[in-house]
């Protein structure tokens, strides 16, 4: 294969799931394009951090008004809102935050091997996505491979797919169709090897003071493996009319090396990282058993919340017109949300068989 592109690594910087698999796998084997990503992305943070501004101040209780005389202006909603409230979005999101970020693949991972038995919600700013470091200035990252969905024609069909029993609810938000559309996610294994070499590299490129990395973190690796996941969509979201569940095998997560303590150290010192998204992870508790979901800041409210018997969080963006839950029972994770009031949401999940 020949070599990558500057224009591909770039856009790979903002959006590293762009990349199909043997693009993926020569950027990890050609040292060449991978000297090429790290440069391209350190002009990339340096000039996005000269022009990050405040987010300007919003009138939640204005938007709200405007938006509610226009029905026919609200599809503009679920882009920004609604989607990432979804199932889909709470399925897609946690294999993303185990194979890219590091507030999800390095500071919910320090032990040897574990499965997480519960979610928290991590609220994350936009600066904060932005500010974050790349894992391959770091070390050697292995992403996950074929790991696009693939529709099937029944919940049975998809449970066969993934192992799970699929649950379907015994009733609907009235206005949401009845008619079921079922995508399977397969389950993927990536992986990341800390470098210290390469962390010198990066330190001296872009003239930062990196905390020391510990002898025995040089060459630790970390493995995620995500398990199987389904996405059941009733209507479509961006029609304003939309509901989807979610359900995924809770991921496996395994490292040798470094102890927990050295690599949440590590991790949560690096240049990139706020204080308060530092602090916020580690307040989400004993990492052995608990799986942060980044969610988007100043744009939804969480709260606690019981579901199926057990605990869960609730997740309402801050119109009050689009809501979703997240809860993990039996090593496995659900979601519900669509762009219905939270009460709707939550009795979908309690009726989910």
């Amino acid at each position: 294969m020949t070599h990558l592109d500057d224009g591909t690594l770039r856009r790979a910087h903002d959006e590293p799931l762009i990349l199909d698999a043997a693009a993926r796998a020569h950027l990890t084997a050609c040292p060449a394009c991978r000297e090429r990503a790290e440069h391209i992305a350190g002009d990339a943070d340096a000039t996005g951090a000269l022009f990050a501004t405040p987010v300007p101040p919003f009138d939640v209780a204005a938007a709200r008004a405007r938006v509610q005389v226009r029905p026919a202006r609200l599809r503009f909603l679920p882009r920004r809102i609604g989607l990432p409230l979804g199932a889909a979005a709470a399925v897609a999101a946690l294999a993303v935050a185990a194979t890219v970020t590091p507030a999800g693949s390095l500071a919910q991972s320090f032990i040897d091997i574990f499965q997480p038995k519960q979610v928290a919600v991590l609220p994350v700013t936009a600066q904060e996505l932005r500010s974050l470091p790349h894992l391959n200035q770091y070390g050697v990252v292995h992403p996950a491979r074929n790991v696009q969905p693939q529709q099937v024609g029944s919940a049975a069909a998809a449970g066969q797919a993934t192992g799970m029993t699929v649950l379907t609810p015994s009733s609907l938000p009235t206005g949401i169709p009845s008619t079921a559309q079922y995508d399977v996610i397969p389950s993927s294994t990536s992986s990341f090897t800390f470098s210290a070499a390469r962390a010198r590299r990066t330190a001296a490129r872009r003239h930062l003071t990196l905390p020391a990395m510990p002898s025995n973190l040089n060459g630790s690796t970390l493995s995620v493996r995500t398990g199987a996941g389904v996405v059941t969509m009733y209507g479509q979201l961006q029609d304003m009319s939309g509901l989807a569940i979610g359900q995924m095998q809770a991921p496996t997560i395994s490292s040798t090396g470094a102890s927990v303590r050295e690599m949440e150290n590590y991790v949560l010192a690096l240049p990139g990282v706020s204080p308060q998204l530092a602090s916020a992870i580690r307040s989400i508790g004993d990492p052995t058993s608990v799986l942060p979901i980044p969610i988007p800041a100043n744009l939804v409210q969480t709260q606690p919340v019981t579901v199926q018997g057990v605990s869960g969080t609730e997740i309402s963006d801050n119109t009050g017109m689009a809501g979703a839950v997240i809860w993990e029972k039996d090593g496995i994770i659900y979601g519900v949300g669509g762009t219905v009031p939270f009460s709707q949401v939550l009795t979908v999940a309690n009726c989910l068989r």
